[in-house]
């Protein structure tokens, strides 16, 4: 809305501009400021035409100041509204309930008892036992024994002998015969029913909402600085030095016959001259100095941004649910069953038949003879005799103790525990919505007149 009014008004000061350079300006005496280029001089008073009378022409000068009228305007404002909600919470309760719960007492107590005792006691005895011996004695026995003898006898025996003979027999075969019956069955038909249900659904609706974000700004700064420059100082100083002023030739020297001067006969002369020289130091001098220095500061913004919020949308839809009727209906079916029949056919029989026969048989039979032997038999002849037997006897003794016994006892006790319960309950609470409202406000925008002219 401000985008489109600030177009508007533009638009409005470039017409008034362009009427600005095509005023109307009074050409003659006499002429009435309602003149124009289009109304001519007739509108002014006079006669005659443009150049002779008054007229528009082309020139530059400030155009009239527009008249401003009030107008109402429409915008969009977005508002927080609190609404009532009904909404179901489960809040926790603490409840209790008794329960029986069983516990064993254990029970500690001394029981006296009796026991027996066996008690090892070492005794001896003499005992008579009877022992074996042995003896070989010279036996004469008569034995039997068995002697084969061959012999031969008849014997009579029956033999069978088959004979076939054709015979008539009936047998049962199982025929399958095709037939018809009625069978009821049942058929699941589907019925479909339209039936209304309530369903909610989540519609994306987008919407404009306000958010701060942080921006970090450059700020520059001129910051004033201190810094140390080493400066150079030209210094003049004195010093001395050793020259050397020559050999010993024309000296108060002795040369001691060495020779002459042009060969020399003494070690080089020094004498210590002073002399100046120029020294160059640098001094450390603090200077100051403007600096920019630029830093970056927090600041807030805002901004819209688009955001899609799902708003939950409940409606009547028309569902067709299909359920299945049983439905009894018969239907023929064919079936084979089994039929037994009688039939005759001739089959070769044979029997057999007893013919009584003879034969001879050799055979070996055992005869039993008589016949004397004498062998060597092993006989154990018993002897009695004495000997001494230590053993130990176990003599039972009666003994009196003392035992521990527990014994457990289970006693109910009633319990009171604690649990919690979810229990549901309806609240009604207010919740916060954005709702979009259009809200009217007055402005002032210039009319739109045609430059300043009746």
């Amino acid at each position: 809305m401000k985008r489109v009014l600030s177009v508007g008004l533009a638009a409005v000061a470039l017409a008034w501009a362009g009427l600005a350079e095509a005023g109307c300006k009074k050409k003659g005496y006499g002429c009435n400021d309602a003149c124009s280029y289009s109304h001519g001089c007739g509108s002014c008073g006079y006669s005659g035409d443009f150049d002779a009378g008054c007229g528009c022409f082309p020139i530059a000068y400030v155009a009239p100041v527009p008249q401003m009228v009030e107008q109402t305007v429409y915008e969009r404002q977005w508002k927080t509204v609190t609404e009532k909600v009904k909404m179901v919470e489960y809040v926790p309760t603490q409840k209790s309930r008794v329960v029986q719960v069983p516990r064993v007492v254990p029970t500690t107590r001394q029981v006296p008892y009796e026991y027996t005792e066996l008690q090892r006691v070492p005794r001896t005895r003499t005992e008579t036992y009877t022992e074996m011996v042995r003896q070989t004695v010279p036996v004469t026995q008569n034995v039997e024994v068995c002697v084969p003898v061959q012999k031969s006898r008849v014997i009579n025996y029956t033999e069978m002998v088959p004979t076939t003979t054709p015979q008539q027999q009936e047998y049962t075969v199982c025929v399958p015969v095709q037939r018809t019956r009625a069978e009821t069955y049942t058929e699941m038909v589907p019925v479909t029913t339209p039936q209304q249900r309530t369903v909610t659904t989540m519609t994306q609706r987008t919407e404009s909402r306000p958010v701060q974000y942080t921006v970090c700004v450059p700020v520059t700064e001129n910051v004033t600085e201190n810094y140390t420059v080493c400066v150079p100082v030209h210094e003049r100083r004195q010093g001395v030095r050793k020259v050397a002023l020559g050999l010993g030739c024309g000296q108060a020297i002795d040369c001691g016959g060495c020779g002459g001067c042009d060969h020399g006969c003494g070690g080089p002369q020094f004498a210590t001259v002073p002399f100046e020289y120029d020294v160059v130091c640098y001094r450390p001098e603090v200077r100051t100095r403007t600096v920019p220095v630029t830093r970056h500061t927090t600041r807030v913004e805002s901004r819209n941004v688009e955001v899609s919020v799902c708003v939950p949308e409940t409606k009547q839809i028309t569902v067709n649910v299909t359920t299945y009727q049983p439905v009894q209906r018969t239907r023929q079916v064919n079936y084979v069953e089994t039929e037994r029949q009688t039939r005759t056919r001739t089959v070769n029989v044979t029997t057999l038949r007893p013919v009584q026969l003879q034969r001879t048989v050799n055979y070996i039979e055992n005869e039993r003879r008589t016949q004397p032997r004498t062998i060597n038999v092993v006989q154990c002849v018993p002897v009695q005799r004495t000997r001494q037997v230590n053993y130990v006897e176990c003599v039972p003794v009666q003994r009196h103790g003392q035992r521990t016994v527990t014994e457990c006892q289970t006693i109910v006790e009633n319990k009171t525990i604690s649990y919690t319960e979810m229990t549901p309950h309806e609240v009604e609470r207010e919740v916060p919505r954005q709702v979009c409202e259009v809200v009217a406000r007055k402005i002032q925008v210039p009319s739109f007149g045609a430059c300043g002219c009746n």
